[in-house]
């Protein structure tokens, strides 16, 4: 199977990892949205940069939550799903940028040699990725989405990690159980609920329609028969009216 993420569009010959890549803003700051192959991500957004780097900013991986992610790719080849890694670069200048045409943000990122790549989201899945390629390496050939910033800034690199990770809401359970049509625990409960909520339907006694009072004209009360005299009353024991008072002749 052929690697076709490198570019070759008519770019500049200059040393470096060659990207499409898609260009943008972020209030002030330049971005880079990349879809890699894993080989390529293995490649140029290497595990050093991510964990033995003294100056990271992300926290320590944890083994086992990288494992269940090993195991959910590997488990689910065809179905997986991973959501982009977010990395920064310290400097890029406008000539690494290759626009496809004049003033398209679509085009070809050249990434320096010496480039120095932190990971601020994304560590787990980055190694779960190694480990899931080492045990099927047509894992190797799909695809992962990059988010690539710009920002040298060591202490701006530490804030942006902060402000990723202080607005994410975590998803309820229920919800999550909802949802899940894979783990066979989440379908027994949906069936469960979904068992309980049509005998709870089936059990509720039904309520009687009633019916309203209808309203007839008859003698008034104390009336002679055959009298010409008479009101329009309600059909109540005593001729009262639904407001209580009795009607009068």
């Amino acid at each position: 199977m052929t690697d076709t993420t490198t570019a070759t569009l008519n770019v500049a010959n200059r040393p470096g990892t060659y990207l499409y890549a898609l260009k943008g803003k972020q209030g002030d700051r330049q971005m880079y949205l990349l879809l890699v192959t894993n080989n390529v991500l293995l490649r140029n957004f290497a595990a050093e940069a991510e964990v033995a780097d003294p100056e990271r900013v992300q926290r320590s991986l944890d083994k086992r939550h990288a494992g269940d992610i090993v195991a959910y790719i590997v488990e689910n080849p065809a179905d997986y799903i991973l959501g982009a890694m977010t990395y920064a670069i310290d400097n890029i200048d406008d000539e690494a940028f290759v626009p496809a045409a004049p003033g398209s943000n679509i085009g070809t990122l050249i990434l320096p040699m010496d480039a120095r790549l932190r990971c601020l989201d994304g560590q787990h899945r980055r190694h779960a990725i190694a480990d899931a390629v080492h045990d099927d390496d047509e894992i190797g050939y799909d695809y992962s989405a990059v988010v690539l910033y710009v920002e040298d800034d060591y202490t701006k690199r530490r804030q942006m990690f902060s402000d990723m990770n202080a607005t994410p809401k975590v998803v309820s359970k229920a919800l999550n159980i909802t949802f899940d049509s894979r783990d066979p625990y989440a379908q027994a409960a949906q069936q469960l609920r979904r068992s309980t909520r049509c005998s709870r339907e089936s059990s509720r006694p039904r309520r009687r329609a009633s019916t309203p009072p209808t309203r007839t004209s008859s003698p008034c009360p104390g009336s002679t028969t055959g009298s010409s005299a008479t009101t329009s009353a309600w059909s109540c024991p005593g001729g009262a009216h639904p407001s209580g008072a009795a009607s009068t002749s």
